[in-house]
């Protein structure tokens, strides 16, 4: 900035000075050549941008899948795609969902960790085996694990258990239900009623939630991998449909019209037959061993 010339110079004479010699600076220099002849340098060309994450979307039978492009292409690179073109449509949807649904639910980060950046053949035969229930445990369980602060990623082995173990949730609701509101719901739940009569009165008040949990383990075993209520309806079903068309003899006419008339059996063999006609008008499953 400039300085004062001499002593004798005011403040405002100074001030104005400057403020012409800034203007003498801001002029342009008109030996330079115009700005429009000097020739525009190439743009460098445009980064074209990565494709955006595939989302899921749902299709007319209610599956999520992944919204695949022009191409047709799944997300997944040229080698998974090989693996993945091996399943038919429905298992690939399910695949595509179950891989999504656990990066986004349980950390990419974390979930590739055990598994790697894409799903494998062996992912790949485990998701596509799922169907509605088991992939619904398996989600229950793991949300289950995250926050009791369980082992996370789980191992591929703990996976594939999961999607066939009862939620504490559903073992609680069950308990309630069978043992509170007498109202089994599931199949599990009316097959415990039903066939674990016995088990159900030997259960102790202090260790209930031990014994019962076991109880209900064991059930659904017997239910959801075995389908043991369903044999056992049938037996039972084969069963009465057969003895039901064997014709009586006349020793059974005699015993019907008895009963019709309402002869009852002396003695401890007569309480005994009283109960279990009680025990049957309730539709109550019987045990004979059960009975004292």
């Amino acid at each position: 900035m400039s300085s004062p010339k001499n002593i004798s110079e005011t403040h405002a004479e100074y001030w104005k000075r400057v403020k012409n010699e800034l203007k003498a600076h801001q002029q342009p220099d008109k030996s330079a050549p115009p700005a429009s002849s000097v020739p525009a340098q190439p743009s460098a060309p445009a980064v074209r941008s990565s494709a955006p994450a595939l989302a899921p979307q749902p299709d007319d039978t209610g599956t999520v899948g992944f919204a695949a492009d022009s191409q047709g292409a799944s997300g997944f690179s040229p080698k998974t795609q090989v693996m993945l073109d091996k399943y038919t449509g429905t298992e690939q949807k399910k695949i595509m969902q179950f891989w999504y649904d656990m990066n986004m639910n349980f950390g990419q980060s974390k979930v590739r960790q055990e598994f790697g950046d894409e799903p494998g053949e062996r992912l790949m035969q485990f998701a596509a085996s799922l169907d509605r229930n088991s992939y619904r445990r398996l989600k229950d369980n793991l949300d289950e694990r995250l926050k009791k602060g369980q082992e996370w990623p789980p191992s591929f082995a703990v996976f594939k258990a999961l999607k066939d173990t009862p939620t504490d949730r559903e073992i609680l609701e069950a308990r309630t239900n069978i043992l509170t509101l007498k109202k089994p719901v599931s199949r599990v739940e009316i097959y415990i009623s039903k066939r674990k009569s016995a088990k159900l009165r030997t259960l102790s008040e202090k260790y209930i939630a031990e014994e019962f949990r076991t109880l209900y383990l064991e059930a659904f075993e017997e239910v959801e991998i075995y389908d043991r209520d369903i044999t056992l309806d049938e037996r039972e079903s084969a069963i009465s449909e057969v003895t039901n068309n064997i014709p009586k003899s006349e020793m059974d006419k005699n015993i019907d019209d008895m009963v019709a008339h309402g002869y009852k059996l002396p003695g401890k063999l007569g309480e005994t037959f009283d109960r279990i006609q009680s025990l049957r008008a309730n539709n109550t499953h019987v045990v004979i061993d059960e009975i004292d």
